[in-house]
């Protein structure tokens, strides 16, 4: 999760540090790649996810449905 809230700071522009500076090139090209619009919606499906997963839904199902949350493109 703290590396898609590092991307979603860098797309905000917003001035906190990062907490995954040791990968502050790849975080800036996925920042350029998608909206923060994205961000939030992968953001979204983790927090779903784990809601999911205290509720006692099926791990696997919760991880698969992340999976294709978070690779699709909104």
């Amino acid at each position: 999760m703290s590396l898609y809230r590092d991307v979603l700071t860098i797309q905000l522009g917003a001035d906190a540090e990062l907490v995954n500076q040791d990968l502050r090139a790849s975080l800036d090209q996925v920042a350029a790649s998608t909206s923060s619009v994205q961000t939030l919606a992968k953001l979204d499906a983790m927090a779903q996810a784990r809601t999911r997963i205290s509720s006692n839904v099926r791990d696997l199902m919760v991880l698969e449905s992340l999976a294709i949350s978070l690779r699709r493109k909104i």
